[in-house]
């Protein structure tokens, strides 16, 4: 129905699949805003396949629990990142440093 590198709205007009699913309506009957989830975005990451993804460089987790090199989740590092949109000022100091402390 439409070229490579494009998709059919519901009205059958061809628009760039890149403009699917990303929080505006290009589509004239808006369906290209339609069911935009993580399984049915057409822009959604491949699924990752365990024979090509191998560590160091990569690794598959389908249900997103398995830990590599089969540790022990107690004996996993784990990585905590906390960032900021706004400045840490005298509106909010006291939250975070009842928080670190």
């Amino acid at each position: 129905l439409c070229d490579e590198g494009y998709l059919a709205c519901g009205d059958g007009q061809c628009v760039k699949k890149d403009l699917f699913c990303d929080e505006k309506p290009d589509c004239l009957d808006g369906s290209d805003e339609n069911l935009c989830v993580p399984r049915t975005d057409p822009n959604r990451a491949e699924v990752c396949d365990p024979e090509i993804c191998r560590l160091p460089d990569c690794f598959c987790s389908p249900t997103s629990t398995k830990i590599p090199g089969a540790l022990a989740a107690s004996d996993t590092p784990q990585m905590v990142m906390i960032t900021f949109d706004d400045a840490v000022n005298s509106n909010n100091f006291d939250i975070y440093q009842r928080l670190f402390n």
